[in-house]
């Protein structure tokens, strides 16, 4: 506003002036913009530099919670394929152990010679890849023939055990020896039977 007075034209414009100096510094004094309108707009375009902080806000808390939750929606199946896939891998290797020890096993019984009792020739098939002796169970028994040859025979198991009767190993006697291999985590369990004979 310019008064028409004579003497006080000069006065106002100077006043007018000396306010648009003094403007606010929360508004721009030629646009009419806050500084900060002003700098989001330079950090939205390309001409901000990298390494210019100011257009740094962070994230709110908003921000953080869904990115986590997404990412927990995302990972969970990642992670339940994991697991399976260590559970599978586990239960072939523990497999693939027990049946490496079961044919040591059974391949130690059938070399060595008749005997009352073959839990000596087992224990070391588990011992030799690191397992305990008490994952092995033996069973052991002796043929009976039937009293006619229509008749079948059957397996007698001596008391106690033993493939021998009485305890006492006799000529021409028929065994069997069935070995049980379970692995550490009990999850796998395969058996053997071995048939021992002069025949």
């Amino acid at each position: 506003m310019i008064t028409r007075f004579h003497g006080w034209a000069v006065a106002d414009e100077r006043i007018m002036d000396s306010r648009m100096r003094r403007a606010p510094e929360h508004v721009d004094a030629d646009t009419g913009t806050p500084p900060r309108t002003r700098r989001r707009a330079r950090c939205a375009s390309r001409r901000a530099p990298s390494h210019d902080r100011s257009c740094d806000a962070g994230f709110s808390i908003v921000e953080i919670v869904a990115t986590i939750a997404v990412m927990s929606i995302i990972m969970a199946p990642l992670f339940s394929g994991v697991i399976a896939s260590i559970r599978a891998s586990t239960y072939t290797r523990n497999t693939g152990q027990v049946l490496s020890a079961l044919a040591d096993a059974a391949d130690r019984v059938n070399r060595a010679p008749k005997d009352c009792h073959d839990d000596d020739y087992v224990e070391p098939a588990l011992v030799s890849i690191g397992w305990s002796k008490t994952l092995a169970t033996v069973t052991e028994a002796y043929y009976v023939p039937g009293t006619t040859p229509a008749q079948p025979g059957t397996w007698t198991t001596s008391t106690p055990m033993s493939a021998c009767i009485g305890g006492v190993l006799s000529p021409l006697i028929v065994q069997r020896v069935t070995i049980t291999i379970s692995s550490p985590d009990g999850k796998v369990f395969r058996k053997i039977e071995v048939i021992k004979s002069d025949v």
